[in-house]
């Protein structure tokens, strides 16, 4: 929990450091990775942080009702904003490919400014049962009743289904669009050829999405199919030993691969994009840069005028009496020279 909680907080930001740059934060796939990479690190923050206290102190899951609807509310919320930011970001790459102008209309950082905070109100209202139905019965916050098969179908078709079909098929939409495009004749006017041509750091993206759709659909499957199977099994009655098989292998699928999933961003763009790793180097040495000239500001600080006492404005007046002449050997700065002749 304390490794998710460092290196995945900290791979999340530096993931949107890098996509802030100059040369991707211009392309509307990078504004729904940096939306997809916020909502992770608060994801991140909130349910490592309240699991990390549940195991030092009693977990108020068992005795606070409040906490017991807020915090899974909160947890799917965080979710499905970052699940929903990814499969805009393979239909972006889709629309950029598309032969239809009217599609890559699409794929503009316009519509994604003003997609990001609907997709927020929307999952905002979808998650809302959770804070009605959830409640604590023999200290444990539980779903009663019909609902828990309710919620894993929920979970399923929002979290195991719609989200990876969702991706595979854009992902695999915008392959094809690429792959044509490669092979069609391009036109004999330049402006046209303009309209159709693909930078190579969209391609650099869309390698980082495509592992990133990877990562996700092999963490999430293990939980859609650990939450189904708690739902069918709610009323058997188990062994001592299945019931810590079972409660270890939800605890493997829900609070270890679904995280992983959130932490692993930068980490897997690291590996899989040069145009990353270069552009994360000229953030390091950015950063090193601004770490230099705030260090020289600070020690190299301009003289500032230092209060004088009346004893050395009585010496400095004796001495202008006896030659008025004569400049004063001080160490009295420049700026003070209208000063001296004034009072002399």
């Amino acid at each position: 929990m304390p490794l998710l909680l460092i290196f995945g907080t900290g791979g999340n930001m530096i993931n949107c450091g890098v996509f802030l740059q100059k040369n991707l934060r211009s392309n509307s796939c990078s504004i729904y990775i940096i939306a997809s990479s916020i909502s992770h690190t608060i994801l991140l923050i909130w349910a490592m942080s309240t699991n990390l206290y549940s195991f030092r102190n009693k977990d108020p899951l068992t005795y606070l009702i409040t906490y017991c609807k807020i915090r899974p509310y909160l947890i799917s919320f965080l979710f499905m904003i970052s699940r929903t930011y990814i499969v805009m970001a393979c239909i972006d790459r889709y629309a950029l490919c598309s032969p239809y102008v009217h599609i890559r209309a699409f794929s503009r950082i316009q519509i994604a400014f003003r997609l990001i905070p609907i997709v927020i109100l929307v999952w905002l209202f979808l998650p809302i049962h959770l804070l009605i139905f959830n409640t604590i019965e023999q200290d444990r916050c539980i779903m009663p009743g019909l609902y828990s098969i309710l919620y894993a179908v929920y979970v399923v078709l929002c979290g195991g289904i719609l989200p990876p079909f969702s991706m595979i098929t854009f992902g695999l939409l915008a392959y094809r669009n690429l792959h044509l495009m490669r092979q069609r004749i391009l036109p004999v006017n330049a402006d046209e050829r303009r309209q159709i041509r693909i930078k190579r750091i969209d391609y650099q993206i869309m390698k980082m999405l495509f592992v990133e759709v990877v990562i996700y659909c092999v963490s999430t499957l293990p939980f859609s199919i650990s939450t189904v199977y708690a739902a069918v099994t709610v009323n058997v009655i188990k062994s001592t030993e299945q019931a810590a098989v079972d409660n270890f292998l939800a605890f493997l699928a829900g609070s270890v691969l679904q995280y992983v999933n959130a932490s692993t961003a930068m980490y897997s763009n690291l590996l899989t994009s040069a145009a990353f790793r270069h552009e994360l180097e000229k953030l390091i040495k950015h950063c090193i840069r601004l770490d230099c000239k705030v260090n020289n500001a600070k020690y190299n600080r301009p003289n500032r005028l230092v209060p004088v006492n009346e004893v050395y404005i009585n010496n400095m007046h004796q001495n202008c009496v006896v030659n008025k002449n004569q400049p004063l050997e001080t160490g009295i700065p420049h700026r003070m020279d209208h000063h001296k002749n004034t009072m002399c």
